[in-house]
């Protein structure tokens, strides 16, 4: 019996691993908001402009209702970053998209960035939104989908374990042409949240692209 017990507490506990390495759920949470857990990125640019520039954000008790959501706000040192995590999946607004991607207007821009119940390349989702250039409205559409669950990911020397990546493209016309405003992967790991960003952004002044990294360099989850 004891055998027997050991076995089904064995199987139990593997097919527990499985789960949550091949799910994404609220409760198996990619972004923990614990009040006085900390993240510290580091973040470059190829135009120089972000070269090894130290951001900190820092969840607090507070919250803010936009919408019919609930969020939890985080403190930065580009601004406040509000997060929300309902059963229809994880939220996001405020500076941390808008510092990333250069684009001030997504500073107001609800985000759905991660979907739960995800599945590797099969789920995916979007966003629409609105950039103003040269005095002109702009629609943009972003798409997001899941390349990958579960992957062991090293970041700036650590190792982090079932990690989600989410790819965001995005595209919008302008005087006729077709154009991709950004793209990029966004790494999620879980019980840390976000670890690693990897953008490509179009500059509009200078017509060109810049990429953008933004990694975790030490947490503290409370």
């Amino acid at each position: 019996m004891k055998r027997l017990l050991t076995v089904a507490l064995l199987i139990a506990a593997i097919s527990s691993c499985k789960k949550n390495t091949n799910s994404v759920t609220p409760n198996t949470s990619f972004c923990p908001v614990t009040v006085g857990s900390t993240w510290t990125y580091l973040m470059s640019s190829s135009d120089g402009k972000f070269n090894d520039s130290v951001f900190t954000f820092t969840a607090t008790d507070s919250t803010k209702i936009i919408g019919n959501k609930t969020y939890n706000i985080f403190n930065s040192s580009v601004g406040d970053v509000y997060y929300s995590i309902t059963d229809s999946g994880f939220y996001r607004t405020g500076s941390l998209l808008s510092t990333l991607l250069g684009l001030p207007q997504l500073a107001t821009f609800e985000e759905l960035y991660l979907k739960p119940n995800a599945v590797a390349d099969s789920t995916t989702w979007g966003s629409n939104f609105v950039i103003t250039y040269a005095g002109s409205p702009i629609p943009v559409t972003i798409t997001y989908t899941i390349p990958s669950i579960g992957k062991t990911m090293t970041v700036l020397g650590k190792t982090y374990t079932n990690v989600v990546d989410v790819h965001l493209s995005s595209s919008a016309s302008y005087n006729g042409l077709q154009i991709t405003p950004a793209t990029g992967d966004f790494y999620y790991a879980q019980g840390v949240g976000l670890i690693s960003v990897d953008a490509t952004v179009f500059n509009s002044a200078t017509l060109s692209n810049v990429t953008t990294t933004f990694n975790l360099k030490s947490s503290s989850i409370k």
